[in-house]
């Protein structure tokens, strides 16, 4: 009987600190602002998805450090999204339906599409990195932070111009980002009296680009304009074999992929002179600020800093400010103050300045850069 009285005397403690224990977890979760992401963490997408997720936890342990927003702690909820819209739409569902986040993080125009429905129908605010910017452009709670593939067609067509070439084809992926990309170039070639003297397309199952090039190789012209970001690194090998190379080519992320990043690649780069239009920060022109942070990032995290990683880190912080101006007496954020903020956003981060405009689309700088002594440098 004692013994029984002893266990039943357990029991009763435990219940009481597993409530206790219950309830105070259910207070911090309470009194924290949740982040929610969905973030390609495997795929063949997740040398960018982990980077997304690296930078907006750097952001959100900075903020906490400093004391969090009005004494609330910032909370990073992720689901892996595997590069797939399927999985998104779930896993965003579970976010807001399971996990409350207060606002999303998303990332690729197909991903952002497939959950946009989502998060507009449960009214939570979405930031997301993607080319794509009618997504904003169509609900004031979403707002889009990424390089702008129509910015960056007219910078590369003024360089172009300014580097005097006259005879300039043009090839590219047939989709909406290069042909944005091709379609603000030519209208700065039209206002100058150039026309391209090729213009050829490819889809995104082709991988043998010789009788094309072949083709562009015979009118002779003195420049490529590119579009070939998933492909650079088989466009330069197969330059290369023709005897293409001296070839000149400004192109749209080359080294987007890691298989374009190589060394064997670079050096194709570097002998061609290639011109390429980037986002972030270039890694062989960095300012201090940049340096501090990329020591710091590498350490925390043991991986090299990507651009992804400074714009999904400064999209955290500049956002912290305006969740700060716009939470309610009742600690949720209003989105209303929320939206007529964000788009106030002013912030000298570590990828550059970033600002908005009404629509809640990035203002920001398209970056230029090439390859000197095996680095990405800026174009002078």
């Amino acid at each position: 009987m004692k013994n029984k009285t002893i266990w039943t005397i357990i029991a009763i403690v435990l219940v009481i600190i597993i409530s206790v224990i219950s309830v105070n977890e259910q207070k911090k979760s309470a009194d924290t602002i949740k982040i929610g992401a969905t973030l390609a963490l495997s795929g063949n997408l997740s040398f960018i998805g982990e980077s997304e997720r690296n930078g907006l936890l750097l952001a959100v342990e900075d903020i906490n450090k400093a004391g969090g927003i009005k004494g609330r702690m910032l909370e990073l909820k992720t689901e892996d999204n595997q590069g797939l819209a399927n999985p998104a739409v779930s896993g965003v569902n579970k976010l807001i339906n399971v996990d409350k986040v207060d606002i999303l993080f998303s990332a690729f125009t197909h991903i952002t599409q497939a959950v946009k429905d989502t998060a507009g129908n449960a009214e939570i605010p979405m930031v997301y990195a993607s080319a794509f910017a009618e997504i904003a452009e169509n609900n004031d709670l979403f707002f889009r932070d990424y390089f702008d593939t129509k910015d960056m067609g007219k910078t590369m067509a003024n360089q172009m111009i300014t580097d005097n070439h006259v005879r300039i084809a043009y090839f590219g992926q047939n989709n909406t980002a290069c042909n944005e990309y091709l379609g603000t170039a030519k209208e700065i070639f039209n206002k100058e009296g150039k026309n391209l003297v090729a213009e050829y397309m490819f889809t995104p199952e082709d991988n043998d680009f010789k009788t094309t090039l072949t083709k562009i190789k015979n009118v002779n012209p003195d420049a490529i304009f590119t579009c070939s970001h998933t492909k650079s690194d088989i466009l330069m090998r197969q330059m290369d074999q023709l005897g293409m190379i001296n070839i000149q080519t400004y192109q749209m992320l080359a080294p987007f992929l890691p298989s374009g990043d190589t060394v064997e690649i670079r050096n194709l780069y570097e002998k061609n002179k290639t011109v390429t239009g980037w986002f972030g920060f270039v890694y062989g022109s960095l300012t201090e600020k940049q340096k501090e942070f990329k020591d710091r990032y590498e350490k925390r995290f043991g991986v090299k800093l990507a651009a992804d990683v400074t714009f999904a880190y400064d999209d955290v912080i500049a956002m912290s400010g305006v969740i700060e101006k716009c939470l309610n007496a009742d600690g949720k954020i209003d989105n209303t103050c929320f939206t007529t903020n964000f788009t106030k956003i002013n912030h000298d981060g570590i990828s550059g300045k970033l600002s908005f405009n009404e629509k809640g689309v990035s203002q920001r700088d398209t970056l230029l850069m090439t390859i000197k002594g095996g680095e990405w440098v800026n174009v002078k």
